[in-house]
């Protein structure tokens, strides 16, 4: 769990990952995207081109939805999603491995695809990664109105 690339800048944090390697464990990223810390492309780019740098696989972007963040942090879903995918067209396919942005339901994990428009609105297309309930999983969850 990296936040931001000057995480992964430090001696220490670099030896600690490659102890971690050398017992063969692969390492998965994830992230969420919190606003004054990591809420520019030019960041997430720079953050997973470390993460593959040094052998790291970046997993999950997520927007956090917890009511206990503070509004300082919280960042509009229009503006996270615009954020991923302007960033992914700037990084290698190796990093395209990373889902984003995702959000927790108590039913299961949420993947916000893109925008869409239906009739004269424009929503948010989610996804469901991971559901409680079998049935669910990898199915369009609904429509989100509100979309930028």
């Amino acid at each position: 769990h990296f936040d931001h690339p000057k995480e992964l800048s430090t001696d220490i944090a670099e030896e600690a990952i490659a102890r971690i390697q050398s017992t063969g464990t692969v390492i998965r990223c994830q992230s969420p995207i919190l606003r004054h810390v990591n809420d520019s492309v030019e960041t997430w780019v720079h953050l997973w081109e470390r993460q593959l740098h040094l052998g790291l696989i970046p997993y999950y972007m997520f927007l956090e939805s917890s009511e206990e963040l503070t509004d300082y942090y919280k960042i509009p879903v229009a503006r996270a999603l615009n954020i991923f995918q302007e960033a992914q067209q700037r990084v290698t396919g190796l990093a395209k491995t990373i889902t984003g942005p995702v959000f927790n339901r108590m039913t299961g994990k949420v993947h916000v695809v893109g925008t869409s428009k239906i009739n004269d609105d424009k929503v948010f297309i989610l996804k469901m990664i991971n559901s409680i309930d079998p049935d669910s999983a990898g199915k369009i969850l609904q429509v989100l109105k509100g979309a930028q």
